[in-house]
């Protein structure tokens, strides 16, 4: 109790020390919160975009250049 008692004098005692210290931690936190909000939205879109994305590739060998290589002069696929 006591505690309580001495804080609420001290911000009696110097109020305008007071209202700059609870303006800057007013900011301070609102900075915070909006930095998580972007954070969790970035990540959010990441997550969204990589769920989306969707990546096919096909490879294919082209068999009658092969066979006309082969056939060749020569005869035999290894030069």
């Amino acid at each position: 109790m006591f505690i309580i008692r001495n804080a609420v004098r001290n911000i009696r005692r110097s109020k305008g020390q007071s209202v700059l210290i609870g303006i800057l931690i007013t900011i301070i936190a609102f900075s915070i919160s909006i930095g998580l909000y972007i954070r969790q939205a970035s990540s959010d879109s990441r997550d969204a975009a990589l769920s989306k994305l969707n990546i096919t590739a096909q490879i294919t060998q082209n068999r009658s250049r092969a066979m006309k290589q082969a056939s060749g002069p020569g005869g035999n696929c290894l030069p």
